[in-house]
């Protein structure tokens, strides 16, 4: 089973395991979307957990993208590591990142679109 919804619904995640689907969401890009995923992981009820030895079986997994990527590693603090396959959740208000403006300026072409109005998923360059 597939399903997409925003990473501020944490309630999808809930809802696919009531059919004991696993929970595993998806992140690509930089430290402000995987900490809406990590945190989106992170409310959900632990009642997924099996019986069997078998890895990434009993509990949900969180893709986490390692390869070199400039912008991740520098736009975001925390930047995210991981130790013995967990990720420490943050805990300060918010997805608990900060954003180096000067870090997205840099790597910012063109006109920058801000709006308060939904998206329908394009992208705006």
């Amino acid at each position: 089973m597939r399903c997409w919804w925003s990473f501020g619904d944490a309630q999808g995640g809930a809802y696919v395991q009531a059919f004991g689907v696993k929970f595993n969401p998806h992140f690509w890009g930089t430290g402000i979307s995987f900490a809406a995923a990590l945190h989106s992981l992170a409310v959900q009820p632990i009642g997924q957990i099996g019986q069997t030895n078998i890895p990434y079986h009993n509990e949900s997994v969180l893709e986490f993208d390692q390869t070199p990527h400039p912008i991740r590693e520098n736009l975001t603090e925390p930047f995210f590591t991981q130790s013995d396959s967990r990720v420490v959740v943050p805990s300060t208000p918010g997805l608990g990142i900060e954003v180096d403006e000067s870090v997205l300026e840099r790597f910012t072409r063109g006109e920058v679109v801000v709006t308060d109005k939904p998206s329908a998923g394009q992208r705006v360059f």
